[in-house]
């Protein structure tokens, strides 16, 4: 507070501290000033300052303490009659409040309290505003942040999709097949077989199946063979209708209560059964380092051919290193037809695919190709 009159000066003091706030009094106006310079790292909530003042009037001096403390909140106290030194102090010094004498305490308590609402409300406006651009500064680096590795994740992504089509290359000019994992459906086994995709085809091919499993169970065991007596399709025990899921299980139930019901009776020899000879099937070359296996086929016929006929063929052969997994080897049996390039069956990349015995002789040598 900025007051000359000592009377007046100690009536505000006194009122104000009653109502629990700090007070510091001040009867020159440079003194005041000086003091609320030195509080900027804290600084006044309210200046109250006597517009009549000897050296310096009232709104200069809360015209030099807004520039000081612009959120310092500022009460002119003014004689009613000097209306026109209110709207100049206003103009001049943006006063938030004023006083005119003669006031009440309470006039002085209202204004003040007010005063130091507006104050709290700026600081903390103040404190959210710094804490919004705190904020919008750490997302737009997080943004820029995220941006970089999308465009590295992006070109990683091109420098993996380069390299898959390197090596799709590398495995065509070696022969092999993209499709190895790519499942077989029904349309593409009787497309292979030259089977029309209808009823009665299907039908047809039913009864061959059927027969070929009966062939086998014929000569499933060597001391006796056994065939199975035709069962009309009337005479067949009629299921109940089945739940889900329970379809393949009492189809099952249904095939050993009809192999169960009837005994064995003629037997056939063993000649019916065409024997697979895998030296008739397959032929095989080796790359000229010894680290590739090439393998074709001499006949169309492979619908009974599984990778346990290669793998012999290739043990007889001696070829055991870096042979291709079962499933790889399947899909090119179901595939493949004679005349087509050759299959890498078997790569170990700087090692011998061959083995080799302790006493230095290897088996029969298989003709080799240029590797590709």
């Amino acid at each position: 507070m900025v007051e000359s009159t000592t009377a007046l000066r100690n009536r505000i003091k006194a009122v104000l501290s009653a109502q629990g706030y700090g007070v510091e009094c001040f009867n020159v106006s440079s003194e005041a000033l000086e003091a609320l310079e030195a509080s900027k790292p804290s600084p006044y909530t309210v200046i109250i300052s006597s517009y009549m003042m000897p050296k310096m009037k009232g709104d200069e001096i809360l015209k030099t303490a807004r520039e000081v403390s612009p959120h310092t909140q500022r009460i002119l106290i003014a004689d009613v009659s000097e209306l026109e030194t209110l709207v100049n102090a206003v103009n001049l010094a943006g006063i938030n409040a004023c006083l005119t004498l003669p006031f009440n305490d309470q006039d002085l308590l209202h204004q003040t309290e007010l005063c130091c609402r507006q104050y709290d409300m700026i600081r903390k406006q103040n404190h959210f505003k710094r804490l919004t651009q705190h904020q919008n500064r750490q997302l737009f680096q997080m943004a820029g942040n995220y941006k970089k590795k999308d465009l590295l994740y992006l070109s990683q992504l091109e420098q993996k999709k380069k390299e898959i089509r390197i090596l799709e290359s590398r495995i065509r000019s070696a022969g092999g097949s993209l499709d190895a994992d790519k499942p077989v459906l029904l349309q593409d086994i009787l497309a292979k077989r030259n089977i029309a995709f209808s009823p009665e085809a299907l039908g047809s091919q039913f009864v061959l199946m059927k027969k070929e499993i009966k062939q086998i169970l014929e000569t499933s065991t060597p001391a006796a063979y056994i065939t199975l007596a035709p069962v009309p399709y009337k005479a067949r025990p009629a299921p109940p209708a089945p739940e889900a899921g329970d379809t393949v299980q009492q189809a099952m139930q249904l095939f050993f209560a009809l192999f169960l019901k009837h005994k064995p009776s003629e037997t056939h020899p063993l000649e019916r059964i065409k024997e697979i000879i895998p030296e008739d099937m397959f032929e095989v070359r080796l790359s000229k380092n010894n680290t590739q296996a090439f393998l074709t086929l001499k006949t169309g016929d492979t619908h009974l051919l599984e990778p346990s006929h290669v793998r012999r063929f290739l043990e007889k052969k001696r070829i055991i290193n870096g042979v291709k997994e079962d499933h790889v080897i399947q899909a090119w049996l179901f595939k493949a037809m004679p005349g087509d390039p050759p299959f890498v069956v078997a790569a170990a990349g700087s090692r011998n695919i061959r083995k080799t015995q302790r006493s230095g002789i290897i088996s029969p040598p298989v003709s080799s190709m240029p590797e590709r």
